[in-house]
């Protein structure tokens, strides 16, 4: 026993600090529906989060939402996969504030094949309204666009345009 829970259990609804089941809960949770800070399951739910339809605040999965989410469908503050929606995205299909991918749909920014945002990069299309540029950037653009950020970017969205611009040197 550790805190009151068993150390392990194993059964049809487990709960325990290791806990294998169809219903898990516990620290260390595997199951079908599995609930815990360390959780895997085919629906999961916890910190740390790996499953089909997984939840939590870093998830992985083919259907993940969480602060950082990963998988086919991943929704999230950071997020990255097939099919991205988040402040800062990275994906085939990306969607958010700062956008990356090969059709890159962005508040502020969009860097991509296809790119649509106020700063626009595309290699075969971009739509921006303060910026657009297809091709490949040279380093001389760089000064220009950062200035750009710096002037469309609201403060408190600061953090995320730091990291997309250190994504882009």
């Amino acid at each position: 026993m550790i805190f009151g829970m068993p150390l392990y259990h194993i059964g049809r609804n487990a709960h325990g600090f290791f806990a294998v089941g169809l219903r898990a809960r516990g620290v260390f949770s595997i199951g079908l529906l599995s609930r815990g800070i360390f959780s895997l399951g085919l629906l999961s739910l916890g910190i740390i989060s790996i499953g089909i339809l997984s939840l939590g605040l870093i998830s992985a999965g083919s259907f993940s939402l969480g602060l950082l989410a990963v998988g086919s469908i991943a929704l999230g503050l950071f997020a990255a996969g097939a099919i991205s929606v988040g402040l800062v995205s990275f994906g085939a299909l990306s969607v958010g504030c700062f956008s990356s991918g090969a059709l890159a749909i962005g508040k502020y920014v969009a860097v991509g094949d296809h790119a649509h945002a106020l700063i626009a990069i595309g290699e075969s299309v971009a739509e921006g309204s303060v910026y657009s540029h297809i091709g490949t950037l040279s380093s001389a653009d760089m000064p220009r666009i950062v200035e750009w950020l710096d002037a469309n970017v609201p403060s408190w969205l600061g953090w995320a345009k730091e990291i997309f611009k250190f994504y882009m040197l």
